[in-house]
């Protein structure tokens, strides 16, 4: 990595003088061969934590920016959002940059790969909205946000929106229309981040027709377990230790939990940790069928909702019937 050395030093020259007068003159930018040294001269500095030069980094990141270079806006946001260890973090110039990135979509639409960091940051700048990271709080601009991106073909936002739609903030609830945006997502792009376990869940909350669909809740678990979904793993275990829909297995229960604890989900690892404890204990007989509704309310549970939501979706949630 030699090489980048001369070229670091030379991106570190002072302004002449006549820059340094005129601060109202408008910054470089740099050619896009230029930008890709120097995202890889940021790069390298980034992650070197005792660089002198780490502080530096965002306005190298900013000149790749104007300059058009894509990877640049993921890395200036997430450095914004305090991901790297020696800058800190900035909620509000996080804020501001991924709604400056969100209103140049029109930019950039010649140039595919900027067009999508635009809708991405317009996507997360939909969950800043939402948890009030950086500006305040307000979901009906989360869901306006949100539904801009998903409008202009952004296959993420388009999950994030029909999670609106399934949980009623910033919208009117209607899990009917979420799952027919999933549907619609699901042929173009599979990979969609949490695209089966929204689906699985709808399926399992009777969104397609009222009633519980446990055949089509199990498969979206499945296929969200083919593509790394933890959550969606999880509740894939729910299933099967609560013999939603099919006879018990703990022995599947047990893998699942493994798997999705090992991808990052900590209510898997707590999953894991009790259910093995229970099998030291023994059986435990057969479950009710008020358990089994039990095993559906917690993949509802696993969602990340208030109350008063969570409760909305549970309504349907079909009863147990009077013994």
């Amino acid at each position: 990595m030699k090489w980048i050395l001369p070229i670091i030093a030379g991106l570190m020259l002072p302004l002449s003088p006549a820059a340094q007068k005129d601060s109202s003159a408008p910054p470089e930018v740099p050619d896009e061969e230029t930008a890709a040294v120097l995202y890889t001269a940021a790069i390298v500095t980034l992650h070197n934590p005792n660089d002198a030069k780490m502080d530096a980094i965002p306005d190298m990141l900013e000149a790749c920016i104007r300059a058009g270079y894509a990877p640049a806006c993921e890395t200036l946001l997430n450095i914004r959002e305090g991901w790297f260890h020696g800058l800190p973090q900035q909620k509000e110039k996080a804020a501001e940059l991924a709604l400056q990135l969100a209103r140049q979509e029109q930019k950039w639409r010649n140039k595919p790969a900027m067009h999508r960091a635009c809708l991405s940051a317009m996507a997360r700048y939909a969950r800043y909205c939402e948890s009030g990271f950086g500006r305040p709080r307000n979901l009906e601009d989360a869901y306006a946000w949100v539904s801009k991106a998903a409008a202009l073909g952004y296959s993420h936002a388009q999950v994030e929106q029909a999670r609106y739609l399934m949980l009623g903030g910033g919208v009117q609830q209607d899990p009917a229309a979420a799952l027919k945006l999933l549907q619609e997502v699901c042929l173009r792009d599979m990979k969609a981040p949490h695209l089966f376990n929204y689906m699985g869940c709808l399926y399992l909350a009777g969104a397609d027709g009222g009633e519980p669909d446990y055949d089509m809740a199990l498969q979206c678990f499945r296929y969200g377990d083919h593509f790394g979904d933890a959550d969606a793993v999880n509740n894939l275990g729910i299933m099967y230790e609560d013999g939603i829909g099919m006879e018990e297995d703990t022995e599947r229960a047990l893998k699942c939990y493994r798997r999705a604890a090992s991808l990052g989900s900590k209510e898997a690892s707590a999953n894991l940790m009790r259910l093995t404890e229970e099998a030291a204990r023994g059986p435990m007989g057969t479950r009710t069928q008020q358990q089994v509704i039990n095993g559906a309310v917690r993949v509802i549970e696993t969602l990340p909702i208030t109350r008063q939501r969570k409760d909305m979706l549970l309504r349907h949630i079909s009863k147990p019937t009077e013994e």
